[in-house]
C-alpha cells in the first residue's frame, strides 16, 4: 500500500503472510499456524515478524458461510520508531484472538471480515488491532468487484490507520 497527499508520504506500507489450518480433530475445531512479515509507514514499523500456532472452532460451518473463533499464541520481533526519532528493537509474546466469517449470499454476495486483538502477555498497554472487512459482488465465478475497509493500531507506537480500497478480486480455491 502506498500513498502520498499534498507531497507528503502517507502509507508506504507493505505485508506478506503465510497460514495453515490443520482439520485432523473433532468436528468443527482445527489447528492453524502462521508467518506475518509487515513494514508501515503509518504505523510506526520497520520490520515485525510475527510467528505462531493455536486453535479453532467453527461456530458455524457450512459449504458457503462460516463463522470462527481462534486464539493462540504468537511471537513478535519488530524493529519500531516509537516517535520521530527513538528506534527501538522489541520482542514479546502475544495472545492471538480472532473472530473471523465470509458468507457467501447467493452465490453473488461475499461479505468476509477477520479481526484480531493481540495483546502482549508481559505488558498490558502494548496490543495490535488489525481489522480487515471486504463486499465483493461475483461477476463470475473467479471474478468479482471488491471493496474493502481495514483498520489496524498499533498501541506501542500510538499509531493507526484506516485504509479503504476497491478493484477485482482475482480468486482460485485449491482443495
Amino acid at each position: 500500500m502506498y500513498g502520498r497527499q499534498q507531497d507528503e508520504l502517507t502509507n508506504n506500507d507493505f505485508s506478506t503472510m503465510f497460514d495453515f489450518n490443520l482439520y485432523k480433530t473433532f468436528p468443527h475445531f482445527f489447528y492453524w499456524g502462521l508467518a506475518n512479515y509487515n513494514t508501515s509507514y503509518s504505523l510506526k514499523i520497520n520490520n515485525q515478524l510475527l510467528t505462531g500456532l493455536g486453535i479453532a472452532y467453527n461456530l458455524i460451518d457450512k459449504p458457503d458461510s462460516w463463522l470462527n473463533i481462534s486464539d493462540g499464541i504468537l511471537y513478535d520481533k519488530s524493529d519500531l520508531m516509537l516517535n520521530g526519532t527513538t528506534r527501538e528493537d522489541y520482542h514479546t509474546f502475544r495472545n492471538s484472538l480472532r473472530l473471523a466469517f465470509r458468507f457467501n449470499i447467493k452465490g453473488f454476495v461475499v461479505l468476509e471480515s477477520s479481526t484480531f486483538l493481540q495483546s502482549s502477555l508481559n505488558k498490558g498497554d502494548d496490543y495490535i488491532v488489525r481489522s480487515t472487512n471486504s463486499l465483493s459482488f461475483k461477476l463470475n465465478k473467479w471474478l468479482a468487484l471488491t471493496t474493502a475497509l481495514n483498520y489496524n493500531r498499533q498501541n506501542r507506537t500510538n499509531s493507526e490507520n484506516l485504509l479503504f480500497t476497491y478493484g477485482l478480486t482475482l480468486e482460485k480455491y485449491f482443495k
